[in-house]
């Protein structure tokens, strides 16, 4: 599994390769004006990538069910693969969590993961967070990680809390294997991915994209066995894989933690925490899906089902 990889990866090491908030209240002509804006550009953004996705799994659409899903008011996207059969038993699940700003519908756009649960036979649940910011729409969600981001932090949104309903959820609906859970995110999505493995025994091991842990925390005694790939990119400018503030980001207030310090509280932590930095990638899945193509002649959503072990999924 993974062999692409192979020995050049090794516990906990780091490898480089060449919302402020206002009270609610009816939204003025400057706020829905910047709506607007923020809309425009993430649409911009989703029609580049979607210009750009590859024939090789990236961004294309599966053949199996996608089902929108409600419980206790909050929502998220299953997909159950062509091949899932109702007396299936025990199929394992990945969770994906979307960046700040985002949506479960967006990122399951953008991250090309169905066409491989068609192929591999394993179930997707697509989350979404909750509102990132009391001056826009619901449509802008995001995930409190526990040190970013926006409303959800402010309010103290208990995400870890939805995951676990939504994994206890899939049991009884879809008896997916509750030992067989993974995660994966972006961005703000994998602070909140790295923040479940960090506090909870809900996922077996995970991989995350352009992101760190923002917890102020030590150690995660929970996370001991796990193991984590990050892939971030070193021209990232919206969050800097040496931490810091973000130079392009919407969110320039977080002072956001490094990929030293998120590696050396999981090493800590008894953690397979790998970072792979690559040089000329910047912040977005696309740029990141380029660099792995080059780097491992596989596609982003194809690394993320072969470190999972999500091929050996039937």
């Amino acid at each position: 599994m993974f062999s692409k990889f192979g020995k050049a990866m090794m516990c906990s090491a780091i490898f480089v390769f060449g919302m402020s908030s206002a009270p609610a209240h009816p939204a003025s002509v400057g706020e829905q004006l910047l709506e607007r804006y923020v809309q425009k550009k993430v649409t911009e953004r989703q029609e580049e990538q979607s210009a750009e996705g590859s024939k090789e799994g990236f961004y294309e659409h599966g053949k199996g069910e996608e089902i929108n899903e409600t419980l206790d008011e909050r929502t998220f996207i299953t997909y159950l693969p062509s091949t899932y059969k109702p007396d299936q038993n025990n199929l394992p699940l990945l969770i994906v969590l979307h960046g700040g700003m985002g949506s479960a519908k967006q990122i399951k756009r953008y991250i090309g993961l169905d066409p491989l649960a068609d192929q591999h036979n394993f179930v997707l649940a697509y989350l979404d967070g909750t509102k990132v910011a009391k001056r826009l729409s619901d449509r802008f969600k995001g995930w409190n990680a526990g040190g970013c981001c926006g409303v959800p932090e402010e309010d103290e949104v208990d995400d870890i809390g939805f995951i676990e309903d939504v994994i206890d959820y899939m049991h009884r609906k879809y008896d997916i294997d509750k030992n067989r859970v993974f995660g994966t995110g972006h961005s703000n999505g994998a602070m909140m991915t790295q923040r479940v493995i960090c506090e909870t025994d809900l996922y077996k091991d995970a991989i995350t994209m352009s992101g760190t842990l923002q917890m102020d925390i030590k150690k995660c005694p929970k996370a001991k066995g796990s193991r984590i790939l990050n892939l971030h990119g070193a021209e990232d400018k919206n969050l800097p894989y040496k931490g810091g503030y973000s130079t392009e980001g919407i969110n320039k207030r977080t002072e956001y933690k490094s990929q030293e310090y998120t590696k050396d509280v999981f090493k800590k932590s008894g953690v397979k925490y790998e970072t792979l930095i690559f040089v000329g990638a910047d912040h977005s899945p696309n740029t990141l899906n380029e660099a792995v193509i080059k780097k491992f002649e596989k596609t982003l959503p194809e690394t993320i089902v072969d470190y999972l072990g999500l091929d050996n999924g039937k």
